[in-house]
Formats: structure tokens, sequence, C-alpha cells
């Protein structure tokens, strides 16, 4: 079986990766021991498998076309045979015209307060297919959750593997950022599915450790959710986490000083 979850990534399309499903199907086997076989080889998940790639080609066609529209580019991209969103290749552009301007200018860390004018409330939400349509209502209520004082909601986000939910947790970033919601220009990305199995090792990641606190621990390290404080954190798939840690991990939320942590959830339900 390993023999062949290896040959499987090491032939696979590496401009779109098998996701956790496909390699499931393909091996017959369940999702969570897709999973578990990406743990035990420290495979990348499919977006991180794919972003190297991904990320050359929109640098080789930025560098040539410069000017080029974000329609153009993602036609570009599909053309070339990726599967990808009008908001995913303008993200992938932002993210390098930021790096390029990083490495042009010593104030560069000043950019993020500085940048272009952002996109407008609307132009966010409009690249997603079904976004005037079939999912109208679904962004409606994303963004009353990313909109709703002082500092947004905590939204879950449910929807079969596939139909966008982390598309449109970086929409609903987007968005926050453009209205100086949050701070943080950057989503803080957590897949907890990588971690299903050690409740331990998630909650170092999330909340950090101090020196000493156990063996191999030699220094102190903030967690992600102190990172994330004044932005945003999207715990990918936490339904995928045992009953052990999703109960470690909303019980030591509640001492985490962060704003509005204890807010209500707004539910949306992506499809």
């Amino acid at each position: 079986m390993d023999r062949r979850f290896l040959d499987l990534i090491k032939s696979e399309d590496k401009k779109n990766p098998l996701t956790d499903d496909q390699i499931a199907s393909l091996l017959s086997i369940s999702r969570q021991g897709a999973i578990r076989l990406r743990a035990k080889y420290s495979i990348e998940s499919y977006n991180k498998r794919r972003e190297a790639c991904l990320n050359r080609c929109v640098q080789a066609i930025l560098e040539k076309h410069p000017e080029i529209s974000d329609r153009e580019l993602t036609k570009t991209l599909q053309d070339m045979g990726y599967q990808v969103s009008k908001f995913l290749a303008a993200s992938v552009r932002k993210v390098y015209k930021t790096t390029k301007a990083d490495i042009g200018s010593a104030a560069a860390e000043s950019l993020p307060n500085i940048t272009e004018p952002l996109q407008t409330y609307d132009a966010i939400f409009d690249s997603i297919i079904g976004a005037k349509g079939s999912i109208q209502n679904q962004l409606r209520k994303a963004k009353a959750a990313v909109l709703y004082p002082p500092n947004g909601l905590h939204t879950l986000i449910v929807g079969e593997t596939g139909t966008g939910k982390t598309l449109l947790a970086e929409a609903m970033h987007q968005l926050a950022y453009s209205k100086s919601i949050t701070k943080n220009e950057k989503l803080i990305h957590f897949n907890c599915a990588d971690y299903y199995n050690n409740p331990q090792l998630l909650v170092s990641h999330l909340f950090g450790h101090v020196k000493g606190a156990f063996t191999g621990a030699d220094h102190d390290k903030a967690g992600l959710v102190e990172s994330a404080n004044h932005g945003i954190l999207f715990l990918d798939e936490i339904h995928r986490l045992p009953l052990e840690g999703q109960e470690m991990l909303f019980r030591s939320s509640i001492r985490v000083p962060i704003e509005n942590w204890e807010s209500p959830t707004r539910n949306v339900r992506y499809r």
C-alpha cells in the first residue's frame, strides 16, 4: 500500500495534485487512511504541493506580461492546465507583487499598510462561481459574519470536499483586511487533519509552549493563535480531529487572551 501511495504522489500532475479523497478512492482506502499515509511520509496537502509550481508559472507570466488582467491571467493558467479560479490567480499575483516589492525596497516592511487600493466590498466575492446565483445567500452570510461589529464572528464553514471552503475563507479574510477589521494581511491556515491522532502536538502548534514543557522543547514557541491575533486563524478540517483533540482545543481556547474569542458563531453552509 505504501509503495502504491508513493507511486501515486510521484506520478501525479504537479499542476493539479491529488486530493486526499482522490488518493483514498484510487487506493480503495478511507480518507483518514490517505491522511495517515501523507503524515507518515511528510507529504504536504494538495494545496501546498501545487503552490510552488503555480507560483513559478504566475511569476513567469507576470514578468512577460506585467499588465495582464486577472481575468486574462486566470485564462492563461487554465489553458496551461491549472484548475484555478480568478480569485486564486489574483491572490497569487498579489503575493508575487508584494514579494517583489519586498526584495526591491529597503522599506518593504511597511508595504502592507500602503499597498495599492484593495478590492471593493463586492468584487472580492464576484470571482467565486455562483456568487450571483446558487451560493448568493451563503456569501451574504459570510459577508455579514466578517462585518459584524466590532471584530466579526467566528464562522463555521461546512460543505463537501472540493466545494471551495478554503476559497471562501480566503475571500472572507480579504474582505476583513480591506475593511481594516483585521490587521494581519496574511491568513493563518492550519490543517487539523495532519494532527488528528496527536492532540498534544496539536495544542503545541495552536497555543505554543514554554521551554522545558516536554522533551525537545529547548525554547519558547508562540502558537498560531497568538500569531493570528488581530487577524484570522483558519482551522481547516477541524472535524477530522478526535473528540479528545476537539475538547482540548476548545477548553484551551477559553484561556487565550485574544479579542472576541468567545463571540457567537455564524454558520455558512457552502456547496
